[in-house]
């Protein structure tokens, strides 16, 4: 087994270690099964994001990722669930920032459809997965206690070790910092630094708000 193939297994194990966290959070537990604040998942984070997971997993192998491509399938998969369980124990769904984020994420889907290129396709659902973070975001800056810390370092550190998946080669490294478009390698490196960006935005806040407590 390479080095690249492992830390891409790696990283799906650690999104469904994350979404395990995350469930047991959302029934008020920790990993020792004591009770914690619940977890409360946003509908419209969710809902987004379970409908664009199977579709931006179809659109990265469609542009060559192969070891990488486990953590965006994994994704996918915990996608679904946790919208599943935030229907009788999430919150949100019709706030401005939801209407906001539903809407935004309707005009990346249009471009995918009217363009129907694997590139753009994976830009689109990038920039709705984008959206769809949006009310999760605010809630950890506002709401600290209803997200689980725990899930997201998880998510954190599978991010770091599907960043570690990829071949970073003078050939990657090229395509990314010149924005080489038509190269599949920036676009298959631009996923999981896209990706780390917005779990960061989730997870930082959850940790300053902890000690300012």
């Amino acid at each position: 087994m390479s080095w690249f193939l492992f830390m891409g297994i790696t990283a799906s194990v650690l999104t469904f270690l994350e979404y395990a966290l995350y469930i047991l959070a959302i029934w008020g537990r920790d990993f020792r099964l004591r009770h914690i604040d619940l977890t409360v998942p946003n509908r419209a984070t969710w809902f987004i994001w379970s409908c664009v997971g199977i579709i931006t997993a179809a659109s990265y192998q469609s542009v060559g990722a192969t070891d990488t491509l486990w953590f965006a399938v994994a994704n996918a998969v915990g996608f679904v669930i946790i919208f599943l369980h935030s229907m009788p124990w999430g919150e949100g769904g019709y706030r401005f920032t939801d209407i906001l984020s539903l809407t935004g994420a309707a005009f990346a889907g249009w471009m995918w459809w009217y363009y129907d290129v694997p590139e753009i396709a994976l830009l689109s659902m990038l920039i709705i997965e984008t959206f769809a973070a949006i009310p999760t975001i605010l809630k950890a800056w506002r709401e600290p206690s209803t997200e689980s810390r725990s899930a997201w370092t998880a998510s954190f550190l599978a991010c770091l070790a599907n960043i570690m998946a990829l071949k970073w080669d003078h050939e990657t490294v090229h395509a990314l910092t010149s924005f080489a478009l038509k190269d599949e390698r920036f676009w298959i490196a631009l996923f999981p630094i896209w990706i780390l960006v917005l779990v960061a935005a989730i997870t930082v806040p959850l940790y300053l708000k902890k000690r300012m407590h």
